[in-house]
């Protein structure tokens, strides 16, 4: 909905979303297994899997296009962690109105796809 909602606020695309979502559940990479940091370090999933970071920062390399927002705008300076205070110009809220939620077609319709052709 945020990407949605503020477009210019996010400096990669759907597809980036989608990539993570797909293989947050593919189990091709070990970034996302267990169900946290610690068992990960245990299992040595990072010497053992691949990690979708470093397969989506070698896209982002070689194709940056694919996957970010040509509709981007960085904010004019960014603040250091030490002086951070949210105001409301570094902030962005969603828009709770009925209205202004939108069906994120590109993730579900996917979906419906792959499953239009079984029987009921």
């Amino acid at each position: 909905q945020m990407t949605e909602q503020y477009p210019s606020k996010f400096e990669f695309n759907s597809k980036f979303l989608l990539l993570i979502g797909h293989h947050a559940l593919s189990c091709r990479f070990g970034t996302f297994l267990f169900n946290d940091e610690s068992t990960r370090a245990q299992k040595q999933t990072s010497a053992k899997t691949p990690s979708l970071w470093t397969y989506l920062n070698k896209i982002h390399k070689t194709h940056p296009h694919k996957l970010t927002n040509p509709n981007y705008s960085p904010p004019s300076s960014t603040p250091s962690p030490s002086s951070f205070s949210p105001t409301e110009g570094d902030v962005i809220w969603p828009l709770l109105y009925r209205d202004s939620f939108k069906f994120w077609d590109e993730l579900y319709s996917s979906q419906l796809k792959l499953h239009q052709n079984e029987a009921l």
